[in-house]
């Protein structure tokens, strides 16, 4: 999991024209790559994502199995490299 960069406190979130700012889209963006991704069955060739992502699926009766992305892309596909943790 990578590092969030912490926006400025002298720097506005939005512009002029409640627009987010790049910096603010980017902080958020960084901020939603560490959420938990959830679903039913797995995620392997259905869920694109990051290296480093996590996906819990939801459909394994009591508890929940784990999937962790371990490669970034196969074949240029990110929807592939989910292992089971």
């Amino acid at each position: 999991m990578g590092k969030v960069n912490r926006l400025p406190n002298i720097r506005a979130i939005v512009n002029e024209n409640g627009i987010l700012t790049p910096e603010s889209r980017i902080t958020l963006d960084q901020l939603f790559e560490l959420i938990p991704i959830t679903g039913e069955g797995s995620p392997e060739g259905l869920v694109d994502a990051r290296q480093g992502a996590t996906y819990y699926d939801l459909s394994a009766g009591q508890g929940s199995r784990h999937y962790i992305k371990i490669k970034n892309s196969i074949n240029g596909n990110q929807a592939l490299g989910w292992e089971l943790a």
